[in-house]
């Protein structure tokens, strides 16, 4: 019977270096994104505002960069971002709902709320937002 060669899974430890090439926006966001998952907060501010200040106008890099942070437990940036994103999209919940959540993690409650409400007041249909709310309120 042949034999299959289990190779080992490499994992990532660093940011391969950029050259002297000029980074996009999406990469300068990539780069971001992978440096919080190594936890490397500080750095990761730098690549995620370095695309934010590239592409403004772009939603999706506010909500990419604001959710990688929670997930990765970077609190206070994920408020930081979602804060600046909520700055430039008034009109998304879920950017609200992003700030809600960081805030209520952070436990600071009286934030967590404003920000969940409005969410809830762009889009009284997520049921997570529900959720959060009603953790922030106990």
């Amino acid at each position: 019977a042949p034999t299959v060669e289990i190779l080992p899974q490499t994992v990532a430890t660093e940011v391969p270096p950029v050259a002297n090439v000029p980074l996009t926006a999406t990469q300068h966001l990539e780069r971001g994104l992978a440096l919080l998952q190594l936890a490397q907060p500080d750095e990761a501010r730098k690549e995620i505002f370095a695309a934010i200040e590239a592409e403004p106008k772009n939603q999706k890099f506010y909500t990419d960069a604001a959710l990688k942070a929670v997930q990765t437990e970077q609190l206070e940036l994920a408020r930081e971002i979602a804060l600046a994103g909520t700055a430039q999209f008034p009109q998304s919940a879920g950017l609200h709902r992003l700030h809600g959540t960081a805030a209520l993690r952070l436990q600071r409650y009286a934030e967590a709320e404003a920000a969940l409400q409005q969410s809830l007041s762009l889009d009284n249909s997520q049921a997570l937002t529900y959720f959060l709310l009603g953790s922030a309120l106990d």
